[in-house]
């Protein structure tokens, strides 16, 4: 019995991760993911629909912004999703999110694609 639980939950593991690297955010056939910078996003996608500043954590007593960031992003079109991807001071990529269904056509084929 043990044998078939560590089996089942093996194998929900695997499909797990599979599943997941397929909701990664994708311009054409290009992966996009953490740690990469901002020249190696632009050179895969191209330009982000809209960029924005933002600030990523504040003090606790002052409420300064101590940690600031970039967020683009990027309308995958209808079917798809509108992604946010944060970028840290570095300018690495650290965080990637959905924001909604995108619309109309996908600004998400690739560079070469455009």
């Amino acid at each position: 019995m043990k044998k078939i639980i560590l089996l089942l939950f093996t194998i929900g593991a695997a499909i797990f991760v599979i599943a997941d690297s397929g909701w990664a955010f994708r311009c054409g056939n290009d992966l996009v993911t953490t740690g990469y910078n901002k020249v190696q996003v632009l050179s895969i996608c191209g330009e982000p629909t809209n960029k924005e500043q933002s600030c990523l954590e504040h003090h606790r007593e002052t409420g300064v912004c101590i940690n600031k960031g970039e967020i683009w992003h990027y309308n995958c079109g209808d079917g798809d999703f509108f992604y946010a991807l944060t970028f840290g001071e570095n300018g690495i990529l650290i965080k990637e999110n959905t924001e909604g269904r995108g619309m109309g056509l996908s600004q998400c084929r690739g560079k070469l694609s455009k």
